[in-house]
């Protein structure tokens, strides 16, 4: 599941990808397409600007001329006066003409600023969303490791709660049937060697010293397995944790 998980976070990522190579792609030749509009736009009005400065020069000189062809007994102030007017509003002309220039290129920076920082709250934004997506994956796998391995736990200690009865009630059969077996040889055999019965004893009682030192072990045993399970749960539990 975990490994499944890691495909599919790759293949979103594969696709977010995608999506964001497209959208950049049809960004870029929307910009491009208005820019190339703007340019077209600038170049018109430039052009007409020209144009009318070329026709107001001309315009002016011609003014300037029959001004002073038909006043030329006038007083050179006046002239002055007229020369300099003409001077300061092609100044304001080329000035006005500047500014616009500079509005112009400072409106496309702020623009291309916007949407940098669009794209950037967006990115943050789908890498938000996948993390979420990947801790709630994580979440999700971790309780059904952990619902499996108590189920399995549960039936391993109901298995060995099953063995141990039936250790127990061998053992405590065995010990009436040796039991009963000794006295059925005691009485039988009486006027025997005492160092047959010796024998017997001996051999039933090893026999028990045996089956007791067996179940002692098995108990041990399933302690130090259950100890195992905890300590494995316990380092799951903290690995889990960490991520």
């Amino acid at each position: 599941r975990c490994i499944n998980a890691e495909k599919e976070l790759a293949n979103l990522r594969k696709r977010r990808r995608e999506l964001m190579e497209v959208s950049a792609m049809m960004i870029q030749s929307s910009w491009r397409v208005a820019s190339a509009r703007k340019m077209l736009a600038d170049l018109k009005m430039q052009r007409r600007h020209k144009s009318a400065s070329v026709l107001q020069n001309a315009w002016r000189c011609t003014c300037a001329r029959m001004v002073l062809a038909d006043h030329r007994s006038r007083h050179k102030e006046a002239c002055a006066i007229v020369l300099q007017c003409a001077w300061r509003c092609h100044l304001a002309t080329s000035k006005l003409c500047r500014l616009n220039a500079e509005y112009e290129q400072r409106r496309q920076i702020a623009a291309i600023r916007v949407q940098c920082c669009w794209r950037c709250i967006n990115a943050e934004k789908e890498l938000a969303n996948l993390r979420k997506r990947r801790r709630e994956l994580m979440e999700v796998s971790a309780m059904m490791i952990q619902s499996s391995w108590r189920v399995a736990s549960a039936r391993k200690m109901l298995a060995d709660l099953k063995m141990q009865r039936r250790h127990k009630s061998a053992s405590v059969l065995q010990n009436a049937w040796r039991c009963t077996c000794a006295r059925m040889v005691l009485a039988d055999h009486r006027s025997r060697h005492k160092e047959a019965c010796a024998i017997v004893l001996q051999c039933a009682w090893r026999c028990h010293l045996a089956t007791s030192k067996l179940c002692r072990l098995n108990a041990e045993y399933e302690q130090r397995r259950q100890i195992a399970a905890i300590r494995v749960q316990c380092c799951w539990r903290c690995i889990n944790a960490e991520k």
